[in-house]
């Protein structure tokens, strides 16, 4: 099969998705023309067990192998690394190959390894799908390829696949599986059990991870459920909230390059910051729960405290507010919805350029959502 040209669309951020995820991501694209259900059961978890360090209580769930397999029938199969590859039936391989053994990567000091696709080969060598160093018809040199050190796995498409109608139902059980309440716990047991040790490495590797998955789940709603207005709000709140993480991952390394051992302090106000974030991403996530189900969402609750302000049955979004209210007369309504929705502070001067009632609606929408974000 010709991975030639190959490159899936979206977002290629490294920090986002690692080398391995990228492979998966481009034989989802290749065979279906989505990756989304990839990250469709992502979790985050504080374990219970005791831990000597902070970044040993974060557990995550990928299993990005098993949602292949669960939902685009893809699995790869282990084969010796030393067979001979072949492609008389449009055979794709999947490769983990150690990091000085691949042409890309030799010049990375530090051990590790790196995924990357084999699908033919040529006069000079085996052809590369590499989405992650943005390649999709490199030659690996054959007797090169031979003497590193890899894993080799063959990819097999389940031909009896048949994948779900609708996904709706995982959509929402995963949106319910927010990070806010996990990284809580988190706070709770580093402050009572003072647990202030870490791997610094791998406390950064956390951290990044909570950004990853955040991207991951605005990926899943935008790519079902983007033309609503509201919901378009929503995702973008998201993503600043994990921008937000993103910061403090960085802010992280950098404390570290300083003190050599972050103080106490320092760590207690991080994860502080990061839990203000993800209190944010709960409040919107179950806004889009509400939304998708069609009741009790705070888009609603806006309509219908409108109605009641103005005392009408109906109002047309595109009427001009102006029509009905004189100047700063409008900071009634501004004020009535403050009242109505947790004492809000919503600022007079977010609505100045705005016109109609359906901005008027939105603008507000988003304020509450973002909480002061």
């Amino acid at each position: 099969m010709d991975l030639k040209n190959v490159i899936y669309t979206g977002s290629k951020d490294k920090s986002i998705y690692n080398c391995f995820e990228q492979q998966i991501m481009t034989l989802c694209y290749f065979f279906y023309n989505e990756y989304w259900k990839l990250f469709i059961e992502n979790s985050i978890t504080c374990t219970k067990e005791e831990r000597r360090y902070i970044d040993e209580i974060i557990e995550f769930n990928t299993n990005i192998s098993i949602m292949a397999t669960k939902y685009y029938g893809i699995q790869c199969e282990p084969i010796p690394c030393d067979s001979e590859l072949t492609f008389d039936k449009d055979q794709i391989y999947f490769i983990i190959m150690n990091l000085q053994d691949y042409p890309y990567t030799q010049k990375i000091e530090e051990e590790g390894e790196h995924c990357f696709l084999i699908y033919g080969k040529s006069h000079d060598g085996y052809l590369v799908n590499d989405v992650y160093y943005n390649v999709t018809d490199f030659t690996f040199d054959v007797e090169q390829y031979e003497k590193a050190k890899k894993s080799v796995y063959r990819v097999i498409v389940q031909p009896d696949f048949k994948p779900l109608s609708d996904y709706k139902n995982q959509v929402i059980q995963k949106l319910k599986c927010n990070y806010y309440d996990e990284i809580e716990k988190v706070r709770k047991i580093v402050k009572e059990k003072e647990l202030y040790d870490y791997h610094s490495s791998l406390l950064f590797d956390r951290v990044q991870l909570i950004y990853s998955f955040i991207k991951k789940d605005v990926l899943l709603v935008e790519n079902n459920y983007m033309v609503e207005p509201y919901m378009k709000v929503c995702l973008n709140i998201l993503d600043e909230v994990a921008n937000n993480i993103k910061k403090v991952w960085f802010s992280l390394i950098k404390s570290q390059l300083k003190y050599e051992t972050i103080p106490r302090d320092k760590i207690e106000d991080k994860f502080e910051e990061i839990s203000r974030y993800l209190e944010v991403e709960k409040r919107v996530k179950n806004e889009i729960i509400q939304l998708l189900l069609a009741k009790d969402s705070l888009k609603e609750r806006l309509e219908q405290q409108l109605l009641e302000y103005l005392e009408v049955d109906k109002v047309d979004d595109t009427r001009s507010i102006y029509e009905d209210h004189e100047g700063l007369a409008v900071m009634l309504l501004i004020n009535y919805w403050e009242e109505k929705n947790e004492n809000v502070e919503l600022d007079y001067i977010l609505y100045k350029e705005l016109q109609t009632y359906g901005q008027y609606k939105l603008v507000t929408y988003e304020n509450i959502l973002r909480g002061g974000m």
